[in-house]
């Protein structure tokens, strides 16, 4: 049998109620006699290392500890990982219905280890066909000054994420769909505990009902079922029967209970226009999903190579950029280790690079032309590596992989990402999202669907920031069919062929980074899954020009200050699940930071 291991960090208490296999720390992730670096090996070699989980038989990491569940479930009556991963995502949309959703859209990469084939599938929400560049630049302010791209109708893109669920069972499943939904139909009705980072959404929608107050009709089914009013702890239990009651019909029906002729698209439509929306049936029924072959960054770091997004995900680019970047100038620097201020300084130059590049060239290639070739081009990416300096900061305008050009001048929100190896070594790497926490605050009560809030990730107004903060250009602007930009970064690497690591992450722009620094924890800095998700992060995303750093790397903030940078404090960096492979077994590990917790057998 074939060992692989995704990076998702889950409790060793946890673990050890898991049914799965446990042994001491092995060899690298992905290690089969093939050359380890010196860095891991000599990790490798310290005293006392600890023990951590290994599943002999599959893995499932997530932010939710019943889809981790629910994708195991599937995995041990014999679906494949593509199978588990329906059924994860699914199950999520229950648990974790501030984050993603069926109203909402994603990205899933895939890789078949037994045949080496590699597949990227979007299913990102699109424009609807009444949204045009200036659409939300006439709009007249909202009565108590919220963003109509952040709330509200106006705020809704077209859902891609039961087409995406359909797209991939049928190019990959096994199981019939009505066995692979089963898992979330239970969890649906007969209900789920709720968590700390639940009540932690609950108090998101409390402050947007007290700041603007005009959006308490919106969001009232959000407030009055999902909140329970405000009135709600740690442990109580939510059920949505309307939603399990959906997915059964999904299960029998496919794709035709979503966007057939007896499809609920007029229902979610007639909702969405309720609220000034401007979706119409049609929307639903166009709507198509994309397979797109994976960027593929051969020896990106050492002897990796990576399976990453393409656009609309900035992510692919911005870790291949990254990765090839830090292997370029870690020599040059003497090989600093994660958690040294010499290595923080040159992630974060590297990580100006990148985001500086995604702010002027990057959005849908499908509308715009995006120079990929140029920007993944290995000369050009070591030439700006190679304008980092050790002692002091980039200027601002110096920073990006192909210079010149300006750019039209942080939080975990609604996404959520779970990583899945089968037996076979298939590798599943899927983040989905509704953008906002609770999205739009719209819901279809009818079928308990959360809409997205999509559309805030355009460049509504030229010139103006998102919700994350992140000021993106024209080439960005809402077009009918068009993909908005995304962060999602959706991350497999190889070794030899194989599955070494697989990550994602949620949190906007901290998606990137956040993957970025677990696989760099694990690849250079020789750590297990769970210490390399556990580790401390940092942030920076060109602009604002500001590092944010998690408390516990705030020991560097003065030496990182005495180079130029500007440094905050920040309460987390992403939400990162990962799986990483070793010889003796796969290693999930899902992030502390949202309560996650991984599973395997």
């Amino acid at each position: 049998m074939r060992h692989t291991t995704s990076i998702l960090i889950a409790s060793l208490a946890l673990g050890a109620m898991i049914n799965g296999c446990t042994s001491p720390t092995g060899t690298a992730p992905g290690d089969r006699g093939s050359k380890v670096s010196p860095v891991v090996a000599a990790v490798a070699d310290a005293p006392a290392p600890e023990v951590r989980i290994r599943h002999a038989n599959g893995a499932v990491a997530t932010d939710s500890k019943p889809a981790s569940e629910a994708g195991v479930e599937i995995l041990k009556a014999g679906g494949n990982a593509v199978d588990a991963a329906i059924a994860t995502a699914l199950t999520l949309s229950v648990t974790r219905p501030y984050s993603c959703g069926l109203g909402g859209g994603g990205f899933m990469l895939i890789f078949v280890e037994e045949t080496g084939e590699s597949r990227a599938l979007d299913f990102r929400e699109t424009c609807p066909t009444r949204v045009g560049p200036e659409f939300y630049a006439n709009l007249p302010p909202s009565a108590s000054g919220y963003d109509p791209s952040l709330y509200g109708g106006r705020a809704v893109a077209i859902p891609g994420q039961l087409p995406g669920m359909i797209a991939a069972h049928d190019a990959f499943g096994t199981l019939p769909l009505e066995v692979i939904v089963a898992p979330a139909v239970r969890a649906a009705r007969a209900g789920f505990a709720v968590d700390a980072n639940y009540l932690s959404a609950v108090e998101k929608v409390r402050s947007l009902r007290k700041s603007h107050p005009d959006l308490r009709p919106t969001s009232r089914w959000i407030w009055d079922r999902l909140c329970q009013r405000g009135v709600i702890e740690v442990g109580d239990i939510i059920r949505q029967p309307e939603l399990a009651e959906y997915l059964e019909r999904f299960g029998r029906e496919g794709i035709a209970a979503w966007s057939g002729p007896e499809g609920i698209a007029a229902l979610l439509t007639g909702v969405d226009r309720a609220f000034d929306g401007v979706l119409r049936p049609r929307d639903i029924q166009d709507y198509k999903v994309v397979w797109r072959e994976p960027l593929v960054a051969k020896d990106v770091f050492e002897d990796y190579d990576a399976l990453l997004m393409p656009p609309p995900s900035s992510g692919g680019i911005a870790i291949a950029q990254v990765l090839a970047m830090m292997e370029h100038r870690l020599p040059s620097a003497g090989d600093p280790l994660p958690g040294t201020a010499a290595y923080s300084h040159l992630m974060v130059e590297s990580m100006r690079h990148a985001f500086a590049d995604r702010a002027r060239h990057l959005a849908d290639a499908d509308f715009v032309d995006v120079p990929v070739d140029r920007l993944l081009d290995r000369e050009k990416i070591e030439a700006a590596a190679d304008r980092i300096q050790f002692n002091e900061v980039l200027a601002t305008n110096s920073c990006g992989v192909i210079e010149g050009g300006a750019a039209d001048v942080l939080k975990d929100e609604g996404t959520s990402h779970f990583s899945v190896i089968d037996n076979q070594g298939m590798t599943v790497a899927c983040t989905q999202t509704i953008n906002g926490t609770f999205g739009s605050l719209l819901a279809v009560p009818e079928i308990g669907v959360i809409l997205n809030n999509e559309m805030n990730d355009f460049t509504t107004i030229p010139g103006a920031s998102n919700l994350f903060g992140l000021k993106q250009s024209d080439r960005n602007l809402p077009e009918p069919g068009k993909r908005p930009l995304s962060s999602m970064s959706p991350t497999i690497l190889l070794r030899d062929g194989q599955t070494a690591v697989t990550a994602g992450a949620s949190g906007g722009p901290r998606i990137i980074t956040g993957t970025l620094q677990v696989l760099l924890e694990v690849i250079h800095g020789g750590k297990s899954g769970r210490a390399a998700v556990d580790a401390p992060r940092l942030h920076h995303q060109w602009k604002p020009e500001i590092l944010r750093l998690e408390a516990g790397l705030a020991v560097l903030q003065p030496e990182l200050e005495a180079v130029g940078h500007d440094v905050e404090t920040t309460g987390g960096v992403g939400v990162v699940q990962a799986i990483v492979v070793h010889d003796d077994g796969l290693e999930p590990a899902s992030d502390p930071r949202k309560g996650g917790a991984s599973a395997g057998w």
